[in-house]
Order: structure tokens, then C-alpha cells, then sequence
């Protein structure tokens, strides 16, 4: 760094008797116009000549065999400079940022371009490869705007990443037979109208043509065997492709956002990757071997598709409002979530293949009129249907056990069908604003069922000011969150008959009691059925609800909720503990499911921990009150 930072160094002399140059001589020398390098120099070093805004031309001697690291780095005003026939490699970052160069002459000596060397060289127009060059370097003319051809010779084996990236005005490049390897973002943002790969070409790596919206032709040889992720993403201008049968890999967007109207994978293809057609507008028709996630994701314009095996994948249909029918293949076993979320769906028959199907998988196709399910279908999950407003038929197989959580919640035109007593667990708000449907009213609570049992299942209280209701006799099902958020709710009974309370079935309805047949919780029941619900008595007499003598089979002996207690007892919580003042017997306290949580004996004042917070019950005698935790 001899002349480092030199502002006011406008020119230099080197004698014949100097033969290197070191890193950084000139660096930063912002007014060094010219420099007369000497046959003597051998060597300059890296950075030589970094951030010399106001040097115009340099000329190299003949003696220099490599233009290093960095050289010209930054040499805003650089226009020309002349690489001697002696030069063997153009180093990394050697022209970066000259953003005035517009013209380069490479001689055949040069055998590598290394990467960054003319990164950002903005006026570059054409570059002149020679014969000599085996490979181009990753990012070595990256954002040359101006750059319009580049002619690649037959001697180049590689072209590493982001050669070319994002060179604005590029058009037109050769590609010749000679290049085994394409790079990453190699071509990436260019407006390149056509490409033929050579049958050198293995594989087009990862966003190798990314946003190339030009593009209207690419040839791919039937060397290829992997198509990387994102390779022709966002190509508006690509319309058609043929992808060969040796292709075994497409990797995820690869033709996601690009202009086709139809394509054909073929069957050689065993992986591939996510949304590899989302968002293609312009897509018609496609034929696939089996479809993998969001595959054809917001492709509007598609009214065709066949399908040769396996599973449709979650997201696969998403938003295709063209699509009118679909065969399911007799292999797919599952539907996944979003499937054919607000897709343009008229009907839907399954294979009877389908066992499951997954949450969103039909919700919102506004087209749907008619649902057939095979005798398969196990689980139908949540929301599957919802806001299928046109719906008006669908029917429920004896083989399916699981109906979940708003499954047809906002199906104003659905008919009513029968629950059959192959259905062992039914979610909540299932049937929510389905105007069309006729519940059987029972005490205070609207049931669905079927010709054997029409109480077969419990879907929901008749309204939110129920003070009680005792479930049927022939009930065996209790729908999640049935009744949710009654702060009104005292008494509900439970038969002994019920083989499934759902989750949440009764939550925020925390003051009322509930009586169970039952002696302890079901292993049926959902772990979560009384989550912040009401006070639990198990062992009841059902008849009595409310009355001392629900006190016999029950743990502890609980009775129902009171709020009128002794005058000189005094209950209260601070923080995670319940403090129990006055007490003349023992203590017992319960969470919400009815289990003894802690005890203690009679005392003037009595502290007690619990763990969490939630709704206890705190017994002293034949006196409960409920305390709530919020810690």
C-alpha cells in the first residue's frame, strides 16, 4: 500500500526496474488518471489499483500473466482496458462495480474467469469469450445491465452460478455442447426468448432460468434427469415444455408464476417437490402421476386434470375455480387438508380406496352440489365441507366414526341425513348455520340420529339461557363444545348410555353441576370434555339431580353446588392458594373433574396450594363453594 489513500496523486511513472506491484499500491488514489505499468512488472497484486474513481485506461504489459484479486476494483470511470495475450486468468472481482467499461478484449490465453471479475460492470455491452476459456466463474458478469450477447464457446465446460444473474438486457446466448454444468441463478432474471440445452446437460440446478419472463422456448434434452427447485419459476412467457422421461426429479416452484397453459409430467418422475405449478394463470390442462403438496395452487384457469396414482396432497387444488370435476384415483387411501379448497368442484364421488379426509379438503367450493363417500371413509375432519353453501346433498357411510369440528358448519342448502351408530366422536358447531336441518328436541338439547336411535347424538343445548337438561337415555354421543359458554346452565344430567363426551363440551359454563351415571369418567370420554366446565358429580341418581341423596356413590361425597354456607366459614383465594377460615371439619378440595386434589383437617385457618390455575371446589362438611385460580 505504497501510495494508499493518495488523494491528490494524479499520475505515476514506474520505472523498468521495478517487476512487482504490490496488494493495495494505489488504493483509494481518487484522482490517479494513468498509470505506465513497464514491460519490467511481473506481478501487481490484489486491489492494486481498488477505488481509483478517475483512472480512464490502464494498460498491461505483456510481462503479466494474471490479472489478480480485485485489481480494478470499484474504477468508476474505467472504460477500456487491454489484457495482454500473457494473461492466463482474470482473478475474482477483478472489474467489480467499473461501471463505465464498455468494452473488453480477452485474448485466447485466458483459460478462467474467475467469479465477481466484471460483477456490476453496467456499460459492458458485449463480451468477446475466447476459445481458450473452460469455465465461466459464479457471479462473474452478475448485473451487467447493458450486456445484450454473450457468445459462450465450445471450450467452456461449466457456467457456475449467477454468471449471468440478472443481466438485464441479455437476449441471446449459446449455449454450446462442450457445458456439463449450468450453476444456480446461472441465467437468472435475463430475457433470454429461447434456450437449447445441450445433451451435456444432466441437470438445471435451482433457479438456473428464475424470472427469465422472456423465455417462450426451452428445449430439454432426455440427458436430464433433475429439474431443481424454482429452475423456471415466474417464466410468464413460457406457455409450453416438454419435460423427457429420463427427468426422475422436479424440484419445488420450479414452473410456479410461468406462462404454461399445459404440461405433462411424465411417469419417470418419482420425487417431487412443493407447488411446483402455483400460481401458473394461464395452465388448462395438466397430466400427472400423483400430486404432490399445493402442485397446482391457484391455477384458476384449470379445468383439466388426470391423475395416475396415489394421495391428493394437502394444498394440491387449492383456489383452482375452473376445475369442475376431478378423478380421484382408485389407489389414493387420503385427502389432504385444502386439498380442493375453493375449487370450482360441482360433484365429488371417492374411491372407495379413501379412508380419511383431512381438515379444509372441500371447504368453500361455492359449486359443490352433491357428496358421494364410499363405505371406506373412516374420518371426515374439520371444516371439510364448510361454506359449501350450495351443497344440498351428502351422504354419511357406516363406516366413517369420526365427524370433527365444523364439518359442515355454514351449509345453508345441505338436507338432512342420517348419523349413523358407526360414528363414535362428533366435533363441535358441525352443523352450524345449516338452515335446511331438523333436529329432534329433548329436554333442552337437539339431537341427531337415525332411524334406530334418533338420539343417537347430542349435537347442541337449544340455546344459550338453558338452565338444565338431562340427556336422553339413548344418547351415545355428546358433541364438543355442546354447551359452550351458558353461564346459565345448573343441572345436566348424564346417562350412563353416553359413550363419548367431546372436548370442551362444557366450557365456560362453569356454574353449573354436572351429574354422571356413571361412577368414574368413561375411558371414552375426551380428556379435555370439562375443561373450565361445572362441578362433577360421578354416581348419580339422575332422577335426583340436585339432591342430598346424590351424595351416595360419589367420591367424597359431593353435593351440588351451594352458595349459601355457614356464617362463620369464610373461603377465598390468594394468588395459587385457597384459604379456608373457620372450619369445624375437613377440608377437601377438587378441580373440575371431580378429583381430590388436596386435604386437611379441620383448623381456625387453613392455607392450601394448588398447581394450576382453573375452577376448584372446595368441600368442608356437607358446604361446597367454587374458587377460581388465575395465577
Amino acid at each position: 500500500g505504497m501510495f494508499y489513500d493518495c488523494d491528490n496523486l494524479t499520475s505515476v511513472d514506474i520505472p523498468n526496474s521495478v517487476k512487482i506491484i504490490g496488494s493495495n499500491a494505489f488504493y483509494d488514489c481518487d484522482n490517479l488518471t494513468s498509470v505506465d505499468i513497464p514491460n519490467s512488472v511481473i506481478s501487481i497484486g490484489s486491489y492494486a489499483f481498488y477505488d481509483c474513481d478517475n483512472l480512464t485506461s490502464v494498460d498491461i504489459p505483456n510481462s503479466i500473466t494474471s490479472i489478480s484479486y480485485g485489481m480494478f476494483y470499484d474504477c468508476d470511470n474505467l472504460t477500456s482496458v487491454d489484457i495482454p495475450n500473457s494473461v492466463t486468468s482474470i482473478g475474482s472481482y477483478a472489474f467489480h462495480d467499473c461501471n463505465k467499461l464498455s468494452g473488453v478484449n480477452i485474448p485466447n490465453s485466458v483459460t478462467s474467469i474467475s467469479s465477481n471479475a466484471f460483477y456490476n460492470c453496467d456499460n459492458l455491452a458485449s463480451v468477446d469469450i475466447p476459445n481458450s476459456v473452460t469455465s465461466i466463474g459464479s457471479s462473474a458478469f452478475y448485473d451487467c445491465d447493458n450486456l445484450t450477447s454473450v457468445d459462450i464457446p465450445n471450450s467452456v465446460t461449466r457456467i457456475e452460478s449467477y454468471a449471468f444473474y440478472s443481466c438485464n438486457k441479455l437476449s441471446e446466448v449459446n449455449i454450446p455442447k462442450s457445458v456439463t454444468y449450468i450453476g444456480p441463478y446461472a441465467f437468472a432474471g435475463c430475457p433470454i426468448k429461447s434456450v437449447e440445452l445441450p445433451s451435456t446437460i444432466t441437470r438445471i440446478e435451482d433457479y438456473a432460468f428464475y424470472n427469465c419472463t422472456d423465455l417462450t422456448s426451452i428445449e430439454i434434452p432426455n440427458t436430464v434427469t433433475y429439474i431443481g427447485q424454482y429452475a423456471f419459476y415466474g417464466c410468464t412467457g413460457l406457455s409450453s415444455v416438454e419435460i423427457p422421461n429420463t427427468v426422475t426429479y422436479i424440484g419445488q416452484y420450479a414452473f410456479s408464476n410461468s406462462g404454461l397453459t399445459s404440461v405433462v409430467v411424465p411417469n419417470s418422475v418419482s420425487s417431487m417437490g412443493n407447488y411446483m405449478f402455483q400460481n401458473c394463470a394461464k395452465l388448462q390442462s395438466a397430466k400427472v402421476r400423483f400430486v404432490s403438496t399445493g402442485m397446482f395452487y391457484e391455477c384458476g384457469n384449470l379445468s383439466s386434470v388426470e391423475i395416475n396414482r396415489d394421495n391428493i396432497a394437502t394444498y394440491a387444488f387449492y383456489g383452482c375455480s375452473s376445475l369442475n370435476s376431478v378423478e380421484i384415483p382408485t389407489t389414493a387411501t387420503n385427502i389432504g387438508r385444502y386439498a380442493f379448497y375453493g375449487s370450482g368442484l360441482t360433484s365429488i364421488e371417492l374411491p372407495n380406496s379413501v379412508t380419511t379426509i383431512n381438515g379444509y379438503a372441500f371447504q368453500n367450493c361455492m359449486n359443490l352440489e352433491s357428496v358421494i363417500l364410499p363405505n371406506s371413509v373412516i374420518y371426515i375432519y374439520n371444516h371439510t365441507f364448510a361454506g359449501c353453501k350450495n351443497l344440498k346433498s351428502i351422504n354419511i357411510p357406516n363406516s366413517v366414526t369420526l365427524i370433527d369440528d365444523n364439518v359442515f358448519s355454514n351449509c345453508s342448502n345441505l338436507e338432512p341425513f342420517e348419523i349413523p351408530s358407526s360414528v363414535t366422536r362428533i366435533g363441535g358447531y358441525v352443523f352450524e348455520n345449516c338452515s335446511k336441518f331438523v333436529f329432534i328436541e329433548y329436554d333442552n338439547a337437539l339431537y341427531l340420529g337415525n332411524s334406530e336411535n334418533p338420539y343417537y347424538a347430542l349435537i347442541k343445548q337449544k340455546n344459550s339461557s338453558v338452565t338444565e337438561c338431562k340427556i336422553n337415555d339413548n344418547c351415545k354421543v355428546v358433541a364438543s363444545y355442546s354447551f359452550r359458554a351458558n353461564s346459565n346452565l345448573k343441572k345436566v344430567g348424564i346417562p350412563a348410555s353416553v359413550d363419548y363426551v367431546g372436548s370442551f363440551a362444557f366450557l365456560d359454563s362453569y356454574n353449573g353441576t354436572i351429574y354422571c351415571e356413571a361412577t368414574s369418567q368413561p375411558s371414552g370420554w375426551d380428556s379435555n370434555w370439562n375443561y373450565n366446565g361445572g362441578y362433577v358429580v360421578w354416581g348419580a341418581n339422575l332422577d335426583e339431580m340436585g339432591s342430598e341423596d346424590n351424595e351416595e356413590g360419589n367420591e367424597g361425597g359431593f353435593t351440588a353446588i351451594g352458595d349459601n354456607y355457614a356464617p362463620t366459614l369464610n373461603i377465598y383465594a390468594y394468588g395459587n392458594t385457597i384459604v379456608v377460615e373457620n372450619a369445624s371439619e375437613e377440608i377437601c378440595i377438587y378441580d373440575s373433574m371431580g378429583r381430590l386434589v388436596c386435604k386437611d383437617n379441620a383448623h381456625a385457618s387453613t392455607e392450601l396450594n394448588v398447581n394450576s390455575a382453573g375452577i376448584y371446589f372446595v368441600k368442608v362438611g356437607n358446604t361446597t363453594q367454587k374458587v377460581f385460580i388465575n395465577k
